[in-house]
């Protein structure tokens, strides 16, 4: 395998489709607006926006100080009691209201954002292969449901051992509880070992579904039969795609989540505007590395599977 070449060939395509990027975007920015919706539909917005002042006045208190003897957390919730802030506030907005509020937007948002991952993915597959985004949506839907189809199957796989497993634990304690310890010492080894050598046989299962438009078992099956003996090179392109991953929420996590945090909570029409700017760059930033991420994964299927079969 040539990684640098995959890597290569990767920004070469990025470049000529940056539309690839958008589905990816939406997916991270959808999350992210409903977040925001709920705050305002359930009248949370005022009650964090005080907390989020009271932590600000507690960490400017607290600057230069240690305390060896009491967790931070500890110290802000007497602080707050201090303060006497009202608690008694968040038991009115425990309403079943903002509870099914709570769900839907949740439920929304996981939908949404598999459903922008397969738009993803099939617009990946298509600029891989030089063919015209036309019928995307129709595409789309119909790989939504393979990829649903094939994650349920994945959770069958995952769940039947597990069951099995864990009856037998339960039989052995049953029969001795110093069996019963060491059997579940012994079978959660053996799960974590069944877990790991799943992911890694049917690592390809995406690839192979989108690149070379197989339903949900043939994929999981053209993966089992071609990561065979080749487990290692399997492990070298999960921790290259790992390492993207790692070094793009290192660089990005803390800024979002501080341009997030001030966009919600300060004021002022200026520091505003700078923290909507600074979310929409990150945005734009991890929506490239991701979609550079998801690129490489295809590039490195395509390739792997050309030197299997090279032999």
């Amino acid at each position: 395998m040539d990684i640098k070449k995959d890597f290569t060939d990767s920004f070469e395509l990025l470049k000529r489709h940056r539309e690839v990027v958008l589905p990816v975007l939406i997916a991270l920015v959808i999350p992210i607006f409903l977040m925001g919706a709920f705050f305002e539909m359930s009248g949370l917005k005022p009650l964090t926006k005080e907390l989020y002042q009271h932590k600000q006045n507690f960490d400017k208190m607290r600057e230069g100080q240690t305390s060896w003897f009491a967790d931070e957390n500890e110290l802000f919730v007497k602080y707050l009691e201090e303060q006497e802030f009202g608690w008694e506030k968040l038991k009115t907005l425990a309403t079943s209201r903002n509870l099914w509020l709570l769900v839907g937007f949740m439920f929304f948002g996981i939908l949404s954002s598999f459903y922008f991952s397969c738009m993803s993915y099939a617009m990946i597959a298509l600029s891989i292969q030089n063919k015209k985004m036309d019928g995307l949506i129709s595409l789309t839907n119909r790989f939504a449901v393979k990829l649903f189809s094939m994650k349920i199957i994945i959770m069958l796989i995952v769940a039947v051992p597990l069951a099995a497993l864990t009856a037998l634990a339960v039989l052995a304690f049953f029969v001795h509880v110093a069996l019963g310890a060491i059997s579940l010492l012994f079978l959660t080894l053996v799960f974590i070992a069944y877990i790991v050598l799943v992911n890694l046989r049917l690592f390809f299962r995406t690839p192979a579904m989108f690149v070379d438009n197989q339903g949900p078992i043939d994929s999981l099956r053209h993966s089992y039969h071609l990561t065979k003996s080749h487990i290692w090179q399997v492990l070298l392109i999960f921790f290259v795609l790992w390492a993207i991953s790692s070094f793009t929420m290192s660089f990005i996590s803390e800024p979002l989540k501080s341009a997030l945090s001030g966009y919600v909570f300060m004021t002022g029409n200026i520091a505003l505007f700078f923290n909507l700017l600074f979310i929409i760059v990150f945005l734009l930033i991890e929506a490239v590395a991701f979609t550079l991420e998801h690129i490489f994964f295809f590039y490195s299927y395509i390739d792997f599977k050309k030197e299997v079969k090279d032999g």
